[in-house]
């Protein structure tokens, strides 16, 4: 029922000539079709794409690093596969913030808001 209630308003906000009030659970919604909204979805994309990258390269780096310490300081067994998954994730989560991160703030700033 709701999600036949949101997919009817979003026909009625993207065909603008059937006229029926918007609401999804009792909120409004409104048809976001200027220059801002266009912006915003650029932006988010923006950010999205830094996170991925930064990520990807977190996580490379992060896998040579672990595999570097795991044998540089002798971790036994499969210590070594749990502390170089660990480096691995931890990595890629620090790196994929801040280049996430540092993309909103260049998008913020190219575009004029935030």
């Amino acid at each position: 029922s709701a999600l036949v209630s949101f997919s009817e308003s979003f026909r009625k906000c993207r065909f603008p000539q059937i006229r029926k009030p918007k609401t999804f659970g009792g909120r409004s919604l409104t048809c976001s079709r200027g220059r801002a909204s266009n912006m915003d979805s650029r932006c988010m994309r923006k950010v999205a794409t830094g996170a991925t990258v930064g990520g990807s390269l977190g996580g490379a780096i992060g896998a040579m690093y672990g595999t570097y310490e795991a044998f540089r300081y002798q971790i036994p067994g499969l210590y070594k596969i749990r502390y170089i998954g660990q480096t691995t994730v931890s990595s890629a989560a620090i790196f994929g913030l801040f280049l996430g991160a540092g993309s909103f703030l260049q998008c913020g700033r190219s575009s004029g808001g935030y």
